[in-house]
């Protein structure tokens, strides 16, 4: 029997092709962010997590300070799991097992990772952004017809869902 796009078993497959793909190492990671990286061990990160719940071994963990949760509450948590490195604001969080990079904003340094672990994919892309009170879904909606059916790849993220190269996910 032939499996579907949607099985558990391509999903899984999916997973760890895109986690062999996506590899930075650390050093590329703290030079991103203007840190010394002589002072980091050269290790290779396969993953990027904000929530410690989520990561796996060889991912870096970034510790964000919320309103009513602290990243940093969760840095033990997220080396149990496999982190292999910590991005945090510097709060004193004890002596780590793994090496841990202060930065003054970690909300900003996601961005700045994310933008390095991924290859700066927005250098590729046209956004286009939607405001106002009345008419975005339907704004948006005209405009990834008219793009698509002109054979522009595109994708739709909105309050209805997200609509991506044979995605669809209704929020």
């Amino acid at each position: 029997m032939a499996e579907s796009r949607t099985g558990d078993n391509f999903e899984q497959r999916l997973h760890l092709h895109r986690r062999i793909e996506m590899t930075k190492s650390l050093h590329t990671i703290a030079h991103s962010l203007f840190q010394p990286s002589r002072k980091i061990p050269n290790v290779t990160v396969t993953g990027v997590k904000l929530n410690s719940s989520q990561v796996e071994d060889g991912d870096l963990f970034i510790a964000i300070p919320g309103t009513n949760v602290d990243g940093h509450d969760f840095i033990s948590d997220a080396i149990d799991s496999g982190a292999i490195a910590i991005i945090s604001n510097g709060r004193d969080v004890g002596k780590l097992s793994v090496p841990q990079i202060k930065v003054a904003n970690p909300r900003r340094a996601a961005s700045i990772v994310a933008a390095e672990y991924y290859e700066h994919p927005t250098k590729d892309l046209i956004v286009l952004g939607i405001t106002g009170t009345n008419g975005k879904t339907t704004t948006a909606s005209l405009l990834f017809s008219i793009l698509n059916n002109a054979g522009h790849k595109t994708a739709q993220l909105g309050t209805l869902g997200t609509i991506a190269d044979g995605f669809n996910q209704e929020a």
